[in-house]
């Protein structure tokens, strides 16, 4: 069994209308040959996640502000817009949930069957925190099942994203102190670097990275300056010292499937990239905060799709290539199931309060 750390189902769902019940061939076929949504080639479907035996994952509920690509031109630009769009997904994994086809983790009850059954398990992220409106809402959301938060993707009334500069805000300070108490989970992927180390600070609970590499490997070698796409690709990697607090805090980084977050300079005309590559990754985090720190957080049909995935991605059922390459350079048996699945178990017991 696969773990993975960071899948955009709702979304992909309701924002570019894929049946993610259909087969992977029949959403590729509804999507040609004009694929409006320009957000590429698609590679998750509940059956093709069985197939591959990826039976438990983190899944996000992601409002995505309004802005100029296809996809986003429904966005929100207001909060209760955000909140609108946000319980839109909330209740559609609740009506996936009453069909009997996934199970959402709510409890420590649910995880222990989630481990034994042959259902989709799903425990609920927040990718965003603009849908809440008010503190408030976070009990609301909590009351939904939503176990983890990530207060930025770009910049949001809470924090500063990647790309997008800015610290914590009073709002984003006091939300992390409502999270601490509530013991709901941080997710530090889309954090700007001037939100990320007082975040961590003030949130005594869970932390993680779900879809994040290494900034040291992706970064390598390249000048990065302010507003330039460079700083948005490194601030959604972790830099060396953010892994050592994470490793600290028994949390965990989710090595994501998108090309230019594995390779440095890496874009569209680079030609492909063998899955490979992304060992390095593997071997950095094992190396700076031990093989307990390393997950899986692919992040496919995220804005991921097969032509930015490397080389040997079809579908998600191919993430059961990643055991495979690490057993090829000796990693042991136990380092495997650890990264497969075992630390985001420690995880999700950590945030369950086992």
């Amino acid at each position: 069994m696969i773990i993975d750390g960071h899948l955009d189902l709702a979304w992909n769902a309701l924002t570019l209308r894929r049946v993610l019940t259909n087969s992977i061939s029949n959403i590729r076929i509804a999507e040609t040959p004009d694929q409006w949504h320009r957000e590429g080639t698609a590679m998750v479907s509940l059956p093709e996640m069985i197939k591959g035996k990826i039976n438990i994952a983190f899944a996000t509920i992601f409002a995505q502000p309004k802005g100029e690509s296809p996809a986003s031109i429904t966005g929100y630009s207001s909060p209760e817009e955000a909140y609108n769009i946000a319980m839109q997904q909330v209740k559609w994994y609740e009506k996936i949930e009453q069909s009997n086809k996934i199970k959402i983790i709510r409890f420590a009850s649910d995880l222990e069957d989630a481990l034994i059954n042959n259902k989709i398990n799903l425990m609920l992220l927040m990718e965003g925190a603009d849908p809440l409106r008010t503190i408030d809402d976070l009990a609301v959301f909590i009351d939904h099942g939503i176990r983890a938060i990530g207060p930025a993707w770009r910049k949001t009334r809470y924090a500063g994203g990647a790309g997008a500069p800015g610290p914590l805000t009073d709002e984003g300070r006091a939300l992390l102190k409502e999270m601490d108490n509530k013991n709901i989970a941080l997710d530090i992927s889309h954090l700007s670097d001037m939100a990320i180390d007082e975040a961590i600070e003030i949130h005594n609970g869970p932390i993680f990275a779900s879809h994040s590499n290494c900034r040291s490997i992706t970064m390598k070698g390249i000048n990065i300056t302010p507003d330039s796409m460079y700083e948005k690709i490194a601030e959604r990697q972790v830099e060396d010292k953010i892994i050592e607090q994470i490793a600290s805090r028994k949390g965990t980084v989710g090595l994501v499937m998108y090309n230019p977050f594995i390779k440095a300079n890496w874009n569209n005309s680079s030609g492909s990239l063998p899955l490979s590559t992304l060992m390095q990754h593997l071997n950095r985090i094992k190396e700076i905060g031990g093989i307990e720190t390393a997950a899986i957080g692919s992040d496919l049909d995220g804005g991921v799709g097969v032509e930015t995935t490397p080389d040997g991605l079809n579908t998600i059922a191919d993430l059961q290539k990643i055991p495979q390459m690490m057993s090829d350079i000796d990693y042991s048996e136990k380092e495997i199931v650890a990264v497969k699945n075992g630390n985001l178990i420690r995880l999700m017991k950590m945030i369950l309060k086992y």
